[in-house]
């Protein structure tokens, strides 16, 4: 092995390293602010932890509800849509019908 490729080695290596390093401080710093976070949160939270938990049991209910409400008047919005789609296509069947029904009559007086 020469001086060089023994050389490249170390740097291939070395850039390893560096890189599982770097990959190990960003998780452990990620951690740790997340362990200050909830630490200082609950420290510092204005509520008891039942009173929040309701807080947060009471919003998601708010949410739920409101979002029940947007899909109720959404399939409303797309019914009626399809109710007067309906009806245009009911119109436009009845007339060709009547159309079909008006030739054949015709025909039948002119071939008589």
């Amino acid at each position: 092995m020469t001086n060089q490729e023994d050389y490249s080695k170390r740097l291939d290596h070395a850039g390893k390293s560096s890189k599982t390093s770097n990959t190990r401080a960003i998780l452990g710093g990620m951690f740790l602010g997340a362990a200050i976070g909830t630490t200082l949160g609950i420290l510092f939270a204005p509520y008891s932890g039942n009173k929040t938990r309701e807080k947060i049991a009471s919003g998601a209910k708010e949410m739920a509800d409101d979002l029940k409400k947007r899909m109720n008047d959404e399939v409303q919005f797309i019914q009626a849509k399809v109710d007067k789609m309906m009806d245009r296509t009911e119109a436009k069947v009845e007339a060709a019908t009547n159309g079909i029904k008006e030739k054949l009559e015709s025909y039948k007086v002119a071939k008589n």
